[in-house]
């Protein structure tokens, strides 16, 4: 569900005309509240909490802007 959200967003989130500060807005509100809704019930396990993990850094790096390449390139560049 909240990749749904996330990409019914995905334009706004690509948009130069909308501020940071907009866009964080809307990634905490929509996307975070669909995302954990009924999370006090959860019985995650180690892969469930990577999943999470991985997709909401994913809708981080989108909204601010950066490209996965880019943040690749400074992974390797900060372990040299």
């Amino acid at each position: 569900m909240a990749g749904a959200v996330f990409g019914t967003l995905k334009e706004l989130f690509k948009s130069r005309r909308v501020g940071k500060h907009t866009k964080d807005r809307v990634l905490l509100i929509a996307v975070s509240s669909v995302l954990f809704y009924g999370a006090d019930s959860w019985a995650l396990h180690k892969a469930d909490r990577n999943r999470l993990r991985r997709f909401w850094n994913n809708c981080v790096r989108t909204s601010a802007g950066i490209a996965f390449e880019r943040k690749l390139e400074g992974a390797r560049t900060s372990r040299s």
